[in-house]
């Protein structure tokens, strides 16, 4: 059997590369999504390690269809009393793409029929008894190009829900995207990292657990935990692997900064929840007062940032900072990282000199600009 990954579009390879690391083998990498073998242990590990994926789902079935009835077929022959908790509540869901059947709303329907009917037979029930109280279960029924794919999600929430943000500010950036876009930056752990537009503190937050090697899934819980063949000790016992693995505090030079005072406090209350409070230092500083001062000699320093766009200041504030964000980023030896919605960047920023490449903060369009 396998497991399907997902993960935001653009950041396939990356997710691949991470189970790379992980030494899975026999990876398939399709549009949003990683697929790779699975056993128990694998399923854990992936949970806890994995930084830019969205869930880890265990695929139960896959074949062709192009009716409901074939659909219906092919729920009803899944054990499901091997897989799903009893009482907990079940959720379906469906995506079409590029298929015949594409009304989701009746493909999960027909899903959830089937996986009843087949927990009901042999008993005495005509009703599937589900506790509301309880974690739900969610099933994703993937169709693409006709062929179905019904998956167990392993995951519970999605795995960017670290648990460390629990105050943010507007609009935050997801923290797998976080994730993704230091490790696509290459940072060099002994040079400085900075972020002048910190918001939750994430990219930071981020940041410092890479360069420490703490486990994005090492303090939250799975969906996995709850099935019938979830085993504790496995469990605890890659969890304590991982924990065996966090690097020593205190050796980065990690400096977060914001102008409001209220979302630096937010910022750092969130780092001590990941276990990185040591690591970052957090200013109030006002980033044009900081790009002033910066000379054009400044070597070695990798600035990553998502500014602020729409929310907080207006257009002519918003145009001035990537502006001056354009500038800061020429000059030589600054290494230069930022994700934007704002889509006049690209008409300050020199095409010789940056590169483009677009990426999502769940559904919203950005752009992530980099020197060449």
């Amino acid at each position: 059997m396998h497991f399907t990954i997902t993960t935001s579009p653009g950041l396939e390879s990356l997710v691949k590369s991470e189970c790379e690391r992980l030494q899975f083998e026999h990876i398939k990498t399709t549009d949003q999504s990683v697929r790779c073998e699975w056993n128990i242990d694998d399923m854990y590990r992936l949970n806890i390690h994995l930084r830019t994926a969205n869930r880890v789902y265990i695929e139960l079935s896959k074949g062709q269809v192009e009716d409901f009835d074939t659909l219906f077929s092919m729920v009803s022959k899944i054990n499901w009393r091997e897989y799903l908790p009893k009482n907990h509540p079940i959720i379906v869901n469906a995506t079409s793409v590029r298929s015949i059947l594409t009304h989701t709303p009746s493909i999960q329907k027909i899903g959830k029929k089937a996986l009843v009917e087949t927990l009901l037979q042999n008993t005495h029930n005509s009703i599937l008894t589900e506790d509301e109280a309880l974690p739900q279960i969610h099933i994703l029924i993937l169709i693409v190009d006709n062929i179905a794919s019904i998956l167990l999600d392993t995951s519970w929430e999605a795995l960017h829900k670290r648990g460390y943000r629990k105050e943010q500010w507007e609009a935050p950036l997801k923290e797998t995207l976080a994730a993704a876009i230091v490790m696509l930056t290459r940072w060099k752990y002994s040079e400085p990292f900075y972020d002048p537009f910190c918001w939750s503190g994430t990219i930071a937050i981020e940041a410092a657990m890479i360069a420490r090697n703490i486990a994005p899934g090492l303090f939250r819980n799975f969906a996995c935990e709850y099935f019938p063949f979830h085993e504790e000790e496995t469990m605890e016992k890659i969890r304590d692997e991982a924990e065996k693995k966090i690097f020593p505090s205190g050796k980065y030079q990690i400096i977060a900064s914001d102008k409001d005072e209220q979302v630096l406090e937010f910022a750092e209350r969130n780092a001590r929840r990941a276990w990185v409070i040591s690591d970052i230092t957090f200013r109030r500083q006002d980033f044009f007062e900081l790009a002033n001062k910066m000379p054009e000699q400044t070597d070695g320093i990798t600035l990553v940032s998502n500014p602020p766009y729409g929310l907080r200041l207006n257009q002519d504030d918003i145009g001035e900072i990537h502006e001056m964000l354009a500038k800061v980023l020429q000059f030589p030896h600054m290494h230069g990282w930022i994700i934007t919605a704002y889509e006049n960047f690209g008409d300050m920023a020199p095409k010789t000199i940056f590169k483009e490449r677009k990426l999502y903060n769940g559904s919203e369009l950005c752009r992530f600009w980099h020197k060449k």
